[in-house]
């Protein structure tokens, strides 16, 4: 029987590249996330396909359904980012 976690979320890598160019926010500097509802210090790397690939494995999950968290802001333009990002793994479908 397959395992599931049906709530992760991931940043691909266009994504992240995205908010780096942007001059307005919703932006990425650095590690700190300027949102239109404050700045945030965040962990990339825990967010990163590898990195949720390696806790699959670590926790004997098959598939993790990932979305884009709301709490982002993230406007159309990085919207359409992060879906062009997500689709990279069988074992991470996206659904919103």
């Amino acid at each position: 029987m397959l395992a599931y976690d049906v709530h992760q979320h991931l940043w691909p890598e266009a994504l992240i590249a995205e908010l780096r160019a942007r001059r307005e926010g919703p932006r990425l500097r650095g590690s700190m996330l300027e949102l239109p509802s404050g700045d945030w210090e965040i962990d990339l790397a825990a967010h990163v396909l590898e990195a949720r690939l390696a806790l699959l494995d670590r926790d004997e999950i098959d598939v993790a359904v990932i979305s884009c968290p709301p709490t982002l802001e993230l406007d159309e333009e990085l919207i359409e980012a992060y879906h062009e990002g997500s689709s990279s793994s069988s074992r991470l479908p996206t659904v919103a």
